[in-house]
């Protein structure tokens, strides 16, 4: 059996799982050159080499232009929208912090700068690429974002990390439903029973029977800050831990 059998059926197209593997716009690349995958067994020893180093992640490319796409296009999203969300969150107070060169401070900005470059480096060529001066500028925004952002996020005045605490109640609990059944829990009711639903080849019977840690994992990474929040203070009806979100008005 193939790895990958294990997590996706066999009608997906082996583009389709190389781009799932090879998607992670952490590695910011001027010029992204497609890679080569021609069948199944390359793919799985792929697989078998991040689990084996997760480091091997760094050295994928898509196979195909639409992956290369796909994968810039991630990078562009969270650059600003992190930004955007670091300021409804209060972790910083305005973008003015941040430096540019080229591509812009705001969410808005970004996008549209990254963007146009992008497609005008890209053109009609047999990679996706953008300029170096947006390269540079989007390194820095990334180090920036990490220095102002991502360090700082979820930090109390007594420097834990309210929110690496609150994920870490919400996985236990989330688990211990997948545990013991509880068809009430957002994790059966929002995700399990949900993906029943809509999907043609995920049956929720079945999937609730795989490992349990993998469910809330799965689970977890589909949140949205905001369903995040909705859902802990759920589970955790009075908690004193929160979020407070700064309304576009504020």
């Amino acid at each position: 059996m193939r790895v990958l059998d294990q997590l996706y059926p066999r009608n997906i197209s082996l583009q389709t799982l190389d781009g799932v593997l090879s998607h992670n716009g952490e590695f910011a690349k001027q010029r992204l050159v497609c890679g080569n995958v021609p069948d199944f067994e390359t793919l799985d020893a792929r697989v078998e080499r991040c689990n084996e180093e997760e480091s091997t992640i760094a050295t994928l490319r898509p196979s195909t232009l639409e992956g290369c796409v796909v994968r810039v296009s991630d990078m562009i999203a969270y650059v600003g929208k992190d930004r955007a969300d670091a300021l409804a969150m209060g972790v910083i107070d305005s973008i003015d912090a941040f430096d540019s060169e080229v591509i812009g401070k705001d969410n808005a900005r970004i996008i549209n700068n990254l963007t146009v470059d992008i497609v005008n480096n890209s053109y009609g060529k047999d990679h996706v690429a953008m300029s170096r001066e947006v390269f540079d500028d989007l390194k820095l925004a990334k180090r920036q974002n990490y220095e102002l952002i991502y360090s700082r996020e979820g930090m109390l005045d007594d420097a834990s990390n309210c929110v690496e605490e609150m994920f870490g109640e919400m996985y236990e609990r989330l688990l211990d439903d997948v545990l013991a059944g509880d068809e009430d829990s957002p994790v059966f009711r929002h995700h399990i029973n949900k993906l029943g639903t809509v999907s043609h080849s995920i049956d929720a019977e079945e999937y609730a029977s795989t490992e349990p840690n993998q469910i809330v994992v799965d689970y977890i990474a589909s949140m949205t800050d905001n369903y995040f929040m909705s859902i802990y203070q759920k589970l955790f009806p009075g908690h004193e831990k929160q979020i407070r979100m700064r309304g576009y008005m504020a």
